[in-house]
């Protein structure tokens, strides 16, 4: 169908004579949303039909039910009749303003429609509306169902007694071995948070690149794991700890284990004094395995909203870890929470200031609520239990109103992977800062005086300037060795070879906000390719190419490939003599980044045919959304030469934190201080249905 045209429901001759009158009502008033693309033909299709059903011909609820079913689109879980922008805008920035309903007058006719809910009436006996309306947001059925679940799993596992300590003395002991104190003045969070960890049914770690949310994860293994053969000592009958690794990409779940092994014999060295045997808990955290969430709940391939395990059939594990949960979309997280029951842990770490989920909702920062770096809200129960294991506690003892979930939030305030005194650490702290300020936040990128940040002019034209296509070229100094044909290697010396070549290429990144555009990931790849082959006589040409980065789009799991991983063309040479192209990923036991410390035996790289990939993309540049989990030495951050609403303080704070040393900033200041300015605004009711959670 062709954008402007009205969907086939709509021809007039398909409806009894008695509606024609009223169905041509409706065709005016919809006209000018279907021309501007505001409102498709789906969710026009699902809001008449169902309203046909009702006997509702009111054209301005029949608008409001198109947009509640076209919210999750754009990342809504609702219509929220009360935001500053509700309605869905068009497909053409330049389109005319439309004539959207009033919010006031539209509320009462909502409420009275046959087509609509209450809250109240929703699970009741009878009919079951196909969406729901709270007095102010518009949910379907579906999206609110899924809410209700999510807040009574969340607060369920919130206010469920605190699980017995088998032998508090060696817990205190391990709290204090862990999480050394250097400053008896300040309150180590992280040691808060793996206490909370161990004794609690649910927990939400949140904090930035760098703040320790895996070393605290290692440490509540490690810690439980204490605990459990403690236990099995005194009672036989008792199994091992069983525990869950998740995240929402294979490439985060291979990242958080990839965090967990890195030097691990040296934590199992000092974790020594925790455990009665090191060599066992050193053997339990190698053997535990990572999934992504769809593969730990148990896909059902011809009903992908559906999965093995949910309330009936519960995850069967004693912890349920997941990793970058700013990830999670609003129906996944939903799903999870309903498959955590009986004893089962439930432990979520990620960066509430991060990205969210492509999908409908803002999962994480509507579960954390409004937390700060500067303080720490704690209830009195929570306070009580901590000072029993001898872990220090704000002594501010005053609780904001709000949520029992919040004395499950534990927000991480030191980062460990950039200097806080760094441009990128300065930026970072800002952005978490109460009292935001977008010129304060920008100026470290753009007064530094350091290497560590650097700015450039973005241009005015369609394609790229020629300084910021030679500080893109500049960056991958490093694995231009690696794109010569003569330098390839010997059979021998193979594996190693392509793994310095990706450890070459993980240095740095350029990351865009857009796809599209002269600043746009097609076209900067584009370039990038042109230029290598302009400059290091490179045969481009063919697909697969020497050196290009291809990073993986949909999960394989009959390769072991998934959305997000990322591999390198390289040459081998086969049987018959002749040098053939494959694809290098890093191995499975290529944990040691310094190859002089690594095993011989290690399996640094896993080669794949090229015939076996699944569907990939070149990924010289990437967008800031399939950079989330990753970090790299450098990176260039690349806004679009226009103003664009979806660059976000979210999307800036994400591209810029994947840098550990240095970032450049190819932005105007101006644009990049509005950009800051912006936030990311979802409707969801989830954060104020999670305030009214019970009260301990």
């Amino acid at each position: 169908m062709m954008q402007g045209s009205m969907p086939a429901l709509y021809v007039l001759p398909r409806l009894r004579e008695h509606e024609q009158v009223l169905a041509e009502a409706v065709r005016q008033r919809l006209r000018p949303f279907v021309r501007a693309g505001a409102l498709g033909a789906v969710e026009l299709h699902v809001a008449t039909r169902l309203a046909r059903a009702c006997d509702e011909w009111d054209p301005e609820v029949i608008i409001a039910a198109a947009a509640a079913v076209r919210a999750p689109q754009r990342g809504h879980v609702c219509l929220d009749l009360l935001a500053d922008s509700p309605w869905p805008l068009p497909l053409d920035p330049s389109t005319p303003a439309l004539p959207w309903p009033v919010a006031k007058a539209l509320r009462p006719k909502i409420e009275a429609s046959a087509l609509v809910g209450s809250p109240k009436s929703h699970g009741t006996s009878g009919p079951a509306p196909a969406f729901i309306f709270d007095g102010r947001r518009l949910y379907t059925a579906r999206f609110f169902d899924d809410q209700e679940r999510l807040v009574q799993g969340l607060c369920g596992l919130a206010e469920h007694e605190a699980r017995p300590v088998a032998h508090a003395a060696s817990l205190r002991q391990g709290l204090q071995l862990l999480f050394p104190q250097t400053d008896v003045e300040a309150v180590d969070r992280q040691q808060v948070a793996a206490a909370m960890a161990v004794v609690g049914r649910l927990t939400i770690v949140t904090g930035g690149p760098g703040m320790g949310k895996t070393h605290t994860v290692r440490n509540v293994l490690a810690l439980l794991f204490a605990q459990r053969e403690a236990a099995r000592a005194q009672d036989s009958k008792l199994g091992p700890l069983k525990v869950a690794l998740a995240a929402p990409t294979g490439k985060a779940a291979a990242r958080i284990r990839e965090s967990l092994l890195n030097n691990l014999e040296a934590f199992v060295q000092t974790a020594a004094s925790v455990v009665k045997d090191p060599q066992a808990l050193q053997g339990f955290l190698t053997n535990l395995q990572t999934k992504t969430l769809h593969r730990l709940l148990g896909v059902i391939h011809d009903n992908p909203t559906r999965f093995r395990h949910d309330e009936h059939n519960p995850l069967p594990y004693d912890l349920v870890v997941v990793d970058e949960t700013s990830m999670v979309d609003f129906a996944l997280m939903a799903r999870l929470v309903d498959a955590i029951k009986g004893q089962t842990q439930l432990m979520l770490l990620g960066d509430r200031h991060q990205l969210a989920s492509v999908e409908a909702g803002t999962v994480l920062a509507d579960i954390c609520g409004s937390v700060h770096a500067q303080r720490l809200a704690l209830g009195p129960q929570v306070r009580a239990r901590l000072t029993e294991l001898d872990v220090a506690v704000p002594s501010d003892g005053s609780v904001p109103s709000g949520s029992r979930l919040r004395d499950c939030v534990v927000q991480l305030n030191r980062t460990h992977r950039f200097s806080q005194d760094s441009s990128i650490g300065r930026f970072a702290l800002a952005c978490l800062k109460e009292d935001f300020d977008p010129r304060r936040a920008a100026q470290p990128l753009f007064e530094s005086s350091s290497a560590d940040a650097v700015h450039l002019d973005p241009g005015a034209g369609r394609t790229l300037s020629q300084p910021v296509l030679d500080a893109m070229v500049q960056g991958y100094h490093k694995l231009q060795p690696f794109l010569r044909p003569e330098g390839q290697p010997d059979l021998a010396d193979e594996a190693n070879y392509h793994r310095s070549a990706l450890d070459a290429l993980d240095t740095f990144r350029v990351l865009c906000a857009h796809r599209e555009g002269a600043l746009g990931v097609h076209n900067v790849n584009e370039a990038l390719r042109l230029e290598f082959t302009r400059r290091y006589g490179l045969s481009t040409e063919q697909p697969f190419w020497l050196g290009r980065p291809v990073m993986v789009r949909r999960n394989d799991y009959d390769v072991g490939l998934y959305n997000g991983d990322i591999g390198l063309v390289v040459s081998r040479l086969g049987p018959d003599g002749v040098h053939r192209p494959w694809v290098a990923f890093p191995g499975p036991d290529a944990l040691e980044p310094d190859p002089a410390r690594r095993d011989p035996a290690a399996k640094v790289v896993r080669y794949v045919p090229t015939s076996r990939l699944p569907e990939h993309e070149t990924c010289l540049a990437l967008t800031i959304h399939k950079s989330q989990g990753s970090e790299y030495a450098h990176v260039l951050v690349a806004l679009p030469v226009r103003e664009s609403p979806l660059v976000t303080r979210e999307l800036l704070y994400t591209g810029i934190t994947r840098a550990r040393s240095r970032v450049t900033v190819v932005a105007q200041r101006a644009a990049f201080e509005r950009a800051l300015a912006r936030t990311v605004q979802r409707a969801s009711g989830l954060q104020d249905a999670l305030l009214i959670c019970p009260q301990s």
